[in-house]
């Protein structure tokens, strides 16, 4: 297997596990959805470099969005939720640049 399709592979798959590591657990770190989505984003950049680690990002980003902001199952762009998504992908982006 090609090494780069297994690092992006990794990535998305440590970004998957988080979310449901996440929804498992949503009633017990309500406050912090971002929890495991940090670790995952952190893991994916050191495993396999800054692109996985950006995919780890958008991937969060997007699941994030559409399970646990409001209107929830679908994808809100309202103001509140741009914020607080756009704070954690500067956030992880540079912590992806960093590994």
């Amino acid at each position: 297997m090609n090494a780069s399709v297994r690092r992006y592979g990794a990535a998305l798959l440590i970004s998957t596990l988080a979310f449901l590591l996440t929804y498992v657990l949503a009633l017990w770190i309500a406050p912090d959805i971002f929890l495991f989505s940090f670790a995952a984003v952190v893991i994916s950049a050191w495993y396999g470099g800054w692109g996985p680690g950006m995919l780890a990002t958008a991937v969060s980003v997007l699941l994030t969005n559409y399970a646990f902001i409001p209107p929830y199952n679908a994808l809100s762009f309202t103001s509140e939720a741009l914020l607080r998504l756009g704070i954690f992908c500067l956030l992880y982006t540079s912590d992806a640049a960093d590994e």
